[in-house]
């Protein structure tokens, strides 16, 4: 409690044909190799290199009670640092269809391409809708798998959803917002 993710591996040393002793140096092992890459004082777990990895769990926890979910793209690049692994949080709000692919397409759903029932990319903006900046392409989204082509993950989207077959996600303070509006409106 208070000291965001913090991994805890417990592996299945009888499955490993190994002893506790191995599991227990195992264990602490991964947990300092953790530590190493989450608390890096060059932030190379964050892929703009700016913020340490609770830093950006912060972010993310807090997008996702504002607007119900979280897009993270999962990078893996040499920087120098014990694990290639870097991360990219990306505003959902970036999330579009392609321009030639309307709502109406079964396939693509809020920024959410589909092969049947199965999310298999993500379409993202290069630049959020409401950067000022104008640039000739800049509102086409990009097409960037949910796997890799070894079906390691690329990327996670992460949403809170209150029905069924709901492909986007809605902030969990959404229901307490109706509250607040019955109540405003009973003391008018």
């Amino acid at each position: 409690v208070g000291a965001g993710l913090q991994p805890y591996p417990t592996p299945q040393y009888r499955l490993l044909s190994k002893d506790f002793e191995w599991s227990l140096e195992w264990s602490r092992l991964y947990r300092d190799l953790w530590r190493q890459w989450a608390d890096d004082p060059l932030h190379r777990a964050d892929a703009m290199m700016r913020e340490s990895f609770g830093r950006l769990e912060a972010k993310a926890r807090l997008n996702f009670r504002r607007v119900g979910e979280v897009l993270v793209e999962i990078r893996r690049d040499e920087r120098g640092a014990p694990c290639p692994i870097n991360i990219l949080l990306i505003d959902p709000a970036r999330l579009a269809n392609p321009t030639a692919k309307g709502e109406a397409d079964p396939n693509y759903r809020g920024g959410i391409e589909y092969q049947g029932n199965v999310p298999v990319a993500a379409w993202i903006r290069p630049r959020h809708p409401s950067d000022t900046r104008v640039d000739k392409g800049m509102n086409e989204p990009v097409r960037v798998p949910f796997r890799s082509t070894t079906g390691l993950p690329n990327l996670l989207h992460i949403s809170y959803t209150r029905f069924i077959e709901q492909v986007r996600g809605v902030s969990p303070m959404a229901a307490s917002m109706i509250a607040m509006k019955m109540l405003s409106s009973a003391e008018s």
